[in-house]
């Protein structure tokens, strides 16, 4: 019986016969939007569990990060930290064609917010900055100070805002329960101000809300949230009509369309990652499907996010021990990576060369995670690199 170390791109899980130490890139992340805005990769190795939190690799950034960077990610794919932003295939969505913003802003039809080059919406600017940077402290002093000048202006769209900002703040520093309270007295906020509990962006603050939870073991709660977020999105998809459009290929979705459709994406792929952590492998498997999907779609068959997507269902399917299966998701991943000039493309042959080794292709095996070892090497990446030598090293035992 191997006992592997798995990195992950997107999810992770634990499974009886293997642990694994993954890098989360993609589980959640930043409140404002990555399935709504990418800010950060990943750079923190996460605690082995078993293979549940993580698998293979995940491409996102600390479990914190990948939370909130996902809101960003899903709308919006070009720019995710990859080095190319375009599709090279000379693939364009029509879907991103269409163009779209994301997040609380665009929910609330409060775009021109920021629109500003006044001190007070520069000060908003540098503590989004500091996030960024993974400066919370900082972040924090600077989001209280404006803050408190909103407070004094009486402009409540501009401390609903900063609420959601301190919010997404304490999610990445992992202070889950300071979280929870702010995005609590958020939703309090939005109710004075007429926003109906089934508005998009009451959905997207409750999905934050489902995961927190959920990462604290309140899989009860989490589950009320989640089913109530999917229900509201897909009653909204079927009065919008828009699976029926695109059966019949009109491809032209207006911008609300098209962040509806994101947000029903982006809630299945958070359910799908909450079902992981319970462990409830074929279930999360049907909604990241579901999830890739809806992704295709919104950011075309190339994009960042699908990768992502693509890479956990081959995570998932590692283990339902569907290897061969898993194989071909990889496969499809490491394209994508190599068409856009992924910074993942190490971590994606590490994970598919750790599955051929689980499928006792030891060739494949050997040259998947040689490839990851090179790149990795060349990246300066030692973390990739200790563990793509690891994976080599029982390969040869095999071998031998």
């Amino acid at each position: 019986m191997f006992h592997f170390r798995f990195p992950t791109i997107n999810t992770l899980s634990s499974v009886t016969k293997l642990r694994l130490n993954c890098q989360s890139l993609c589980d959640y992340h930043h409140s404002s939007g990555i399935w709504f805005n990418n800010l950060l990769r990943c750079k923190n190795l996460v605690n082995p569990v078993t293979r549940i939190n993580q698998f293979p690799i995940r491409l996102s950034s600390s479990l914190n990060q990948q939370v909130v960077d996902r809101f960003n990610s899903f709308r919006s794919d070009h720019g995710q930290g990859d080095k190319k932003d375009e599709d090279n295939s000379g693939y364009q969505s029509p879907l991103l064609a269409a163009g779209f913003v994301s997040g609380l802003l665009s929910f609330l039809g409060w775009e021109d917010l920021l629109s500003k080059e006044d001190p007070f919406i520069l000060t908003i600017k540098r503590g989004i900055l500091c996030m960024q940077r993974e400066e919370f402290d900082k972040a924090e002093i600077i989001l209280h100070a404006a803050l408190t000048n909103s407070v004094n202006m009486d402009n409540e769209k501009a401390v609903i805002y900063i609420y959601s900002l301190l919010g997404n703040n304490a999610f990445l520093k992992g202070d889950l329960e300071k979280s929870e309270t702010i995005y609590k007295d958020l939703i309090k906020r939005l109710l004075k101000q007429g926003i109906e509990e089934d508005h998009e962006a009451m959905v997207e603050i409750s999905i934050k809300l489902a995961t927190i939870y959920s990462k604290l073991g309140k899989f009860s709660k989490s589950d009320v949230g989640f089913n109530h977020c999917i229900d509201i999105q897909k009653k909204r998809i079927n009065h919008l009509g828009i699976e029926a459009k695109l059966t019949k290929g009109e491809n032209e979705l207006t911008n609300e369309e098209i962040n509806s459709y994101a947000l029903y994406g982006m809630v299945l792929d958070f359910y799908g990652k909450h079902l992981l952590r319970k462990k409830e492998f074929e279930s999360a498997l049907k909604y990241t499907l579901d999830s890739l999907k809806i992704c295709e779609k919104v950011n075309g068959p190339n994009g960042h996010q699908t990768m992502v997507l693509l890479s956990d269902v081959g995570t998932l399917l590692n283990l339902t021990n569907n290897f061969h299966e898993a194989d071909k998701y990889f496969q499809r991943a490491i394209k994508i990576a190599t068409i856009i000039d992924s910074d993942h493309l190490k971590t994606l042959y590490y994970n598919i060369g750790m599955n051929n080794l689980m499928r006792k292709n030891y060739s494949l095996a050997q040259t998947n995670c040689d490839a990851s070892y090179r790149i990795a090497r060349k990246d300066e990446d030692t973390t990739i690199m200790n563990m793509a030598e690891d994976c080599l090293k029982k390969v040869k035992q095999q071998l031998s």
